[in-house]
């Protein structure tokens, strides 16, 4: 089997470099601009962007910061690997309707039939309690501004990963490994991506954000790693996860049931959080490694995971479905 180039990984290595590094500078900058416009109420208070800017802490501006990094060097990083669209390894799916509906519509169910499940047996509870707030109270939290956040966000996240992720890095590795290798590598390096995030127990007060804060905030991404609950019950999930959206690209030769499935699984968690509370034994890891302080961390959810992949295999086989290129998948070996 070949190896991906060392010019092509190490291209990529300074992409992801740059991304911790330029996400690392611009977090502070970003998170006093934020809090600057919330200040001078440029924005209406009864809006939804007034309380996002206004109740986000350092930590959410920090994740914001590493998105941008990670679009602004999209451009140069394709341009440097002269990506085209025929390097892709993809064909026009005629089916893609029944591919996005199908693969939106089998992630957000099973992830929310679990999530229902949860509040069933009191891992999650519905928030705000019932005898806390009346109904009319609690259905305001579904304003414009929530429902346009879910949706906005269930839309763009998968078109833009699986463009990346699926499309090119994976279009990319193609060029020089059979499928199967192909997929592990861009599988792997899609968890790793996912995990430039910090820990839901790091704590940053507003009056402590300095211009250093962003470095501190990437030392806390990589203390992660140490911990061996972790690797078991998010690290394994995510692989998962995009093992699942990296062979749904191989066997339908497009992204649209990628694109459809991880859609489906931003929906629910979106909605899922903004419908439910975290209990006090559920912050403090009680549940770990089972379930853990959303639908995407803990054994629980890997299980729904690889079920969900089970499922929209087992339809694509039925509908009759199978790779386009099949002279790409014959050349790997069976995936």
């Amino acid at each position: 089997m070949k190896s991906i180039a060392h010019k092509e990984i190490t291209k990529i290595s300074i992409y992801f470099a740059f991304v911790l590094l330029f996400g690392a500078l611009i977090a502070p900058a970003l998170f006093n601009l934020g809090k600057g416009i919330a200040g001078m109420r440029i924005v209406s208070e009864d809006g939804y962007l007034y309380k996002v800017l206004s109740g986000s802490d350092f930590k959410r501006y920090f994740n914001r910061a590493m998105l941008i990094a990670a679009l602004v060097g999209l451009v140069p990083l394709f341009r440097s690997l002269k990506i085209r669209r025929a390097d892709l390894g993809m064909s026009p799916n005629p089916r893609w309707r029944s591919h996005l509906v199908i693969g939106f519509s089998v992630a957000a169910g099973l992830l929310l039939v679990m999530g229902a499940g949860y509040l069933v047996v009191g891992v999650f509870e519905l928030a705000p309690p019932a005898n806390h707030r009346s109904a009319a109270e609690w259905g305001s939290r579904f304003d414009a501004g929530t429902i346009f956040g879910i949706v906005s966000a269930a839309i763009a996240v998968p078109l833009l990963e699986e463009f990346f992720f699926r499309g090119a890095i994976f279009g990319l590795a193609l060029r020089t490994v059979r499928p199967l290798g192909a997929l592990f590598f861009v599988t792997f390096f899609f968890t790793i991506v996912h995990f430039l995030k910090p820990p839901d127990t790091t704590v940053l007060a507003d009056a402590d954000v300095t211009w250093g804060s962003g470095f501190w905030m990437v030392g806390q991404v990589f203390s992660k790693f140490g911990n061996p609950v972790f690797i078991l019950s998010q690290f394994a999930t995510l692989f998962a996860v995009g093992w699942i959206l990296g062979l749904a690209r191989l066997r339908t030769d497009s992204l649209w049931l990628s694109i459809g499935l991880h859609g489906g699984w931003v929906f629910g968690l979106k909605f899922y959080s903004e419908l439910t509370w975290i209990p006090v034994e559920l912050q403090r890891g009680g549940y770990l490694p089972w379930a853990g302080r959303d639908l995407k961390e803990g054994l629980v959810p890997l299980l729904f995971v690889i079920l969900t992949g089970v499922i929209v295999f087992s339809w694509l086989r039925r509908s009759g479905s199978r790779p386009l290129n099949s002279e790409l998948i014959a050349a790997g070996g069976e995936v």
